[in-house]
């Protein structure tokens, strides 16, 4: 085919006929038609044309006479194709007015229009385009759909897995308030109590056929709540009593649709069988019937599972239909031929994708397929469908003496931050009691190696946890959340992932995606408290996965403000390599409308940068070479002290166990097919298991597992050999894409077969798996804290351009890892590392190598190249760009430049410490101390057991007025600089519920004035105290 469109391209004759080319090309006409019949999109119908007529739509003689005007008239071959189409045409979207903004968007680009088009483009970004059809229905307040027929849900999972409903406010009010009848009946409760009458009726007939009465004159009352409840004219006047005196049921004038949850027989067999039992087998008693005296639900379905199907085949004849139409749907993909010119909606979708197109790392290629990479895709609904809820890695609440000691340990840019946050989480509560909330704050913190980011995140994140807590609240609720781009990330701070956190799709979309009502009511149930959302190494986010965060948390929200109204805090080190398939995230997105709004990252994120080297001396000079090397502006010195880093072959077989890292995944993979060989032991060759649409069975698979859903064709294993899971499986239990580890055995299946049932692994990490190695018995003994690592499925096409034909692999999600690429080892911390600087490297690059270890000693180089040592300009000039215009005021600063100025004289210090023995270790950090003339304090909860000397300040004179040992709380205490003379002034009127202590300074070069403290209990009278 290809000979033939090569040589009807190039050719420029005219009265060319189809022999003509076919000779041309040496093709025979039988094989140019046995080519013409491979398709891989189902039926189609080709037209016989002459190559002059190649670009002539098809048409009708007899109707372009009577038309007229231009036609293309397309064969449907099969009705789901018609259905496509139509439906296809009526929700097609408008694009004259998306066409117009976006020539907009490409004239004004740098211009000020942008700032008046903000509002517009933030629309647009919010919205949906619908058809003129659609907008007529809706403005009419027509029905957009109708069923002729009533359905009902019946929860048919597993009892404890169900949701059940309170019964209504008024009833539980009038119940004795210690029955715990508070539930309401379910459907399936009411067939228990069915009428004898009924005796071989299942619950699917049952259901279809009977709803809840509560209009018959003799009946009982009936309280229940049900949601599915039908008017009175839908049902007939025959009504049968259920027992117990269990309320009574109508039989329909027609059956209902029954609705249920569909299990999967092969993941989930014993909730599949469960449930058709439920279903299509009469039962009175669900607990003790539908087992059956067997041990398994599964056992007593496949002993009848005749019985079973013949059953949902009389009840549920379209099954089998639906069943069919799925089943040839995912073997030949949509009936794409029927609807692919309806309009140029996707040409015009692929021209702007391809329009500026950012650099992809290839071993991420999977991710993003491209057009030089068609042969690879992965449904980015499949994997967003089967990414899990995560919200609920709760980091440990660390105890007070634990979290005080942080909090002291911070220097002072980061007690900058952290006290700022603190301040705003005080007035987040204040005003929960107002109707006045405090401003979002929209802050990036970043530093170099070594700087305390992640210190301060934990700080941070045990301080909101505290100060956030609302009284009469749910204890359970998200108000501050640590998330990551990363698995490996997410686990270092025992958070999230943003995509399982948010639903968010791997890789990119074209454009927006909403959440289902499902989903998105579940998750602002579980986020609806939430304050401050705490982004870890945000250097791999892009620019594209800010927006979707925004515009995901604008959806949970319901409101259109920037991140929901959400305080951000981002932290990171833009100078590590670039995101994945996207640009920085200070860069312009893909989205022409997103670009009339502004940019997220420049319009609204300040910038605190961490300077200060938190670590130990010889730590700290490393750290201080690799800030260096971060920003491109390393010495001589720098370069010879990475000189004396460098190791020969003959150091290198020294540390073979230790991580090798590489810039191109032919070395990696030669590195480590050579380790395996040198392992002694038995090779287990895991064969992956794929599964092919039938149109597929002659496919001839990428041997490349980048275009295969990152999973390999044949997986070579030994035990003792070094492994690195490529996959998320559990980020709460650390079972994360980069996580490392040993192989330490295998579970065989029974008979054993080729490929193992399980791989275990010793991973690096002691806390990784914890979880799943204790669900597992197999080979506990010999290796008791082993993680069982079994096969995943994943899903990928064959072509970017036609999603529909997918390929299924089973695979275990490992790869070896004695050497892994650079790329990978991002995020990760390790004791030694052997770098090769052969090859390309880009900005940022050998940064990420260098800096995976903490210590100058586990360092070595395979080689130096100091021209492979650069940042990124573009990071440069953002972040120099940030400094000036976006950098972040603390009060700090401000009381930094009140005591510069030449007018403040004297500083006086006044805090509520509630408990000097317990907070003197805080005292004695807080900034600006030696800069006070005088500290007052309250509530110092100080006796005269308490010696003076445990609580002096150095250069400070104390002086203290004790509570009495009777009182609870109280206690005042001064602390007096050393080069200002005092008087002590008698404190004898001190009244109930207030505590007054007073001297008279004699500052050196100001007049003496008169300090007071004054304490007042809350608990007694502010009006008394006024009149005091």
């Amino acid at each position: 085919m290809n000979k033939v469109k090569n040589a009807l391209d190039e050719t420029t004759e005219e009265g060319l006929s189809v022999q003509d080319v076919l000779s041309d090309v040496n093709t025979s006409e039988d094989e140019y038609l046995d080519a013409l019949r491979v398709n891989s999109n189902g039926k189609s119908i080709m037209y016989a044309r002459t190559p002059q007529e190649t670009n002539i739509n098809t048409y009708n003689p007899t109707l372009l006479k009577a038309w007229q005007a231009n036609m293309d008239i397309q064969y449907v071959c099969n009705p789901y194709a018609c259905i496509h189409y139509i439906v296809s045409y009526i929700t097609k979207d408008e694009r004259e007015m998306g066409l117009a903004l976006r020539e907009v968007s490409k004239a004004f680009r740098d211009a000020d229009i942008k700032k008046r088009m903000k509002h517009i483009a933030s629309c647009f970004l919010n919205v949906r385009e619908v058809s003129a059809q659609e907008t007529v229905y809706r403005v009419l307040g027509l029905p957009l759909y109708r069923s002729t027929f009533q359905t009902v849900f019946i929860q048919t999972d597993l009892p404890e897995n169900r949701v059940v409903f309170l019964k209504p406010k008024c009833v539980l009010q009038g119940m004795d308030a210690d029955s715990e009848d508070v539930y309401a009946q379910t459907f399936s409760q009411k067939y228990e109590h069915r009428p004898t009458e009924l005796e071989q009726l299942t619950l699917a007939e049952f259901a279809r056929w009977y709803v809840p009465s509560y209009k018959t004159d003799d009946m009982e009352t009936e309280n229940d709540f049900q949601p599915n409840q039908l008017k009175e004219s839908s049902t007939s006047k025959q009504t049968i009593k259920l027992t117990d005196k269990k309320g009574y049921m109508k039989k329909r004038n027609k059956p209902c649709i029954v609705r249920y949850h569909k299990f999967s027989e092969n993941q989930e067999e014993e909730r599949y069988c469960h449930h058709m039992l439920m279903l299509y087998l009469p039962w009175r008693n669900e607990e003790t019937d539908l087992k059956n005296n067997h041990l398994t639900y599964a056992d007593h379905y496949h002993t009848i599972s005749d019985q079973i199907e013949s059953k949902r085949s009389a009840l549920e004849s379209f099954t089998e239909i639906i069943e069919n139409a799925l089943e040839r749907h995912e073997e030949e993909g949509p009936p794409v031929h029927a609807w692919d010119t309806l309009d140029t909606g996707t040409q015009q979708e692929n021209a702007e994708v391809n329009e500026e197109q950012c650099q992809i790392h290839p071993e991420y290629s999977f991710l993003q397929p491209s057009s030089e990479h068609t042969d690879t895709d992965i449904k980015e609904s499949e994997i967003c469908a089967s990414l899990p809820l995560a919200v609920e890695c709760r980091p440990e609440y660390l105890i007070d003496e634990i979290y005080r000691s942080k909090v002291q340990s911070l220097n002072q840019e980061q007690r900058k931050v952290f006290d700022y946050m603190q301040n705003w989480c005080t007035d987040i509560m204040k005003s929960g009691k107002t109707t006045c909330k405090a401003k979002a704050i929209h802050l990036f913190v970043t530093g170099g190696a070594g700087t305390g980011k992640s210190h301060l995140i934990l700080a941070i994140h045990q301080m909101a946890l505290r100060t956030l807590q609302r009284e009469g609240t749910n204890p359970d609720a998200h108000r501050v959340l640590l998330t990551a781009p990363t698995g490996t990330a997410a686990f270092n701070i025992h958070g999230s992932t943003l995509h399982s956190l948010f639903l968010l799709p791997l890789g990119q979309t074209k454009g927006y995606k909403k959440l289902s009502d499902e989903k998105r009511n579940t998750l602002r149930c579980k986020l609806q408290d939430l304050e401050i959302l705490i982004i870890d190494e945000i250097s791999m986010v892009g620019c594209d996965m800010l927006m979707t965060i925004d515009q995901r948390l604008r959806e949970i929200k319901g409101t259109d403000i920037i991140f929901g109204g959400i305080t951000v805090l981002a932290f990171g080190d833009l100078y590590q390599l670039a995101p994945v398939c996207q640009r920085f995230v200070f860069q312009e997105v893909k989205d022409l409308f997103a670009r009339l709004a502004g940019s997220l990252w420049q319009d609204n994120f300040m910038i605190a940068e961490l300077t200060e080297i938190m670590r130990q001396k010889d730590d700290k000079e490393f750290a201080e070479l690799l800030n260096r090397i971060r920003e491109g502006v390393h010495t001589e010195d720098d370069v010879a002290n990475l000189q004396q880093c460098c190791i020969s072959s003959e150091d290198k077989n020294d540390l073979s166990d230790a991580l090798h890292g590489y810039s191109t995944n032919a070395k990696v993979d030669a590195y480590n097919e050579d380790k395996l060989a040198h392992l002694k032991g038995r090779i287990r060759k895991c064969v992956a298991i794929d599964r092919k649409p039938n149109t597929l069975k002659g496919h001839v698979m990428n041997k490349d597992s980048r275009f295969t859903g990152g999973l390999p064709a044949v997986l070579e294993l030994k035990i003792g050999a070094r492994v690195m899971l490529i996959r998320n499986i559990d980020v709460n239990d650390g079972l994360v894409n980069g996580a490392l580890g040993t192989i330490v055995s295998f579970n065989e299946f029974n008979p054993s077969v080729t490929s193992p049932k399980e791989v275990l692994v010793q991973f690096d990490n002691p806390r990784v798996g914890a979880m799943a190695g204790e669900k597992t018995s197999m080979n506990k003994a010999q290796h008791p804290t082993a993680v069982p690592i079994g096969v995943i499925e994943a899903k990928f096409s064959i072509s970017a351009r036609n999603p529909g034909l997918e390929i299924k692999r089973q695979q275990f999600p490992l790869r070896l890892s004695w050497a892994t690429t650079i790329h990978k080892v991002q995020g990760l911390t390790v004791k030694d590392i052997v770098v090769s600087m052969e090859g390309k490297f880009n900005d940022g690059q050998c940064y990420v190598a260098l800096s995976r270890v903490p210590k100058m000693s586990g360092l070595h180089l395979l080689q130096l190249t100091p021209s492979k040592i650069k940042a990124s300009r573009a990071v440069t000039k953002e972040l120099m760009r940030m400094s000036n215009e976006m950098s972040f005021q603390f009060f700090h600063d401000e009381i930094e430049t009140a005591l510069k100025d030449p007018c403040q004289t004297q500083v006086i210090a006044v805090h509520n410490i509630r408990s000097l023995p317990a907070h003197y270790d805080d005292l004695k950090g807080l900034p600006f101390l030696d800069k006070c003339t005088a500290v007052c304090l309250t509530e110092t909860w100080l006796q005269s057991h308490h010696t003076a000397s445990t609580y002096n300040l150095p250069s400070y004179h104390q002086l203290r007025r004790d509570r009495s040992n009777t009182e609870k709380g109280g206690g005042l205490c001064m602390y007096i600089s050393s080069s200002v003379r005092y008087q002590t002034l008698d404190s004898s009127q001190d009244k109930p519920g207030m505590e007054i202590q007073s001297i008279i300074l004699h500052p050196v070069n100001s007049s003496p004035f008169h300090l007071v403290t004054v304490y007042r209990n809350p608990k007694s009278s502010l009006v008394e105290f006024s009149d005091r």
